[in-house]
């Protein structure tokens, strides 16, 4: 919605009907609903195509980039968000850490296999650093059942912002790829 409301022509893609309906009657966005391969292929193409916590759910993860790609007008950008299995939280929650999320999320991206991914694609990708408040997240859920678990997940959340931060392995990461 920020991006329209800078001027920018915006459209959406859901899965769920009723959420895509809610998007549609409440927001006034334009969303198709079902996935990648559903939006019309005369509906690009477009300047940038963001995925936010989308990529580790798509079952054909290299026909999903490929058709992003197709959607994509010559120099379009991709922006996206993954988990990281690298992260400091990751190691500190073991199995409990909440983002493993199986069997929703189907894969898990380490930092160079994401960006190996995208250039088999056809895109010149790099890392653009950790998503700033995931850690939290990801801590505060990793703690459910803990009657005492907002302490820790405080202490966690905080520790792996930071380590993201400063650039080391954020609990998300952002990705951006320019088609080539």
């Amino acid at each position: 919605m920020e991006l329209r409301r800078r001027g920018f022509e915006t459209f959406g893609v859901e899965p769920d009907e009723k959420a895509a309906e809610y998007a549609r009657s409440q927001h006034g966005l334009q969303v198709w609903t079902g996935m990648i391969d559903d939006v019309p292929a005369d509906s690009g193409p477009f300047d940038l195509i963001t995925l936010w916590h989308v990529l580790e759910h798509v079952h054909d993860l290299k026909g999903n980039l490929r058709r992003l790609r197709e959607l994509l007008k010559d120099g379009g950008r991709l922006a996206l968000a993954v988990p990281n299995p690298l992260s400091w939280d990751a190691k500190v929650y073991g199995a409990k850490w909440v983002a493993w999320d199986t069997p929703r999320h189907l894969y898990h991206f380490e930092p160079p296999v994401m960006n190996r991914l995208l250039e088999q694609a056809g895109f010149a990708a790099r890392r653009g650093g950790a998503v700033a408040f995931d850690a939290f997240y990801h801590c505060l859920l990793s703690e459910s059942g803990n009657p005492l678990g907002f302490v820790r997940a405080s202490w966690c959340g905080l520790r792996s912002f930071l380590d993201g931060a400063l650039g080391g392995e954020g609990s998300s990461e952002l990705y951006f790829a320019q088609k080539r």
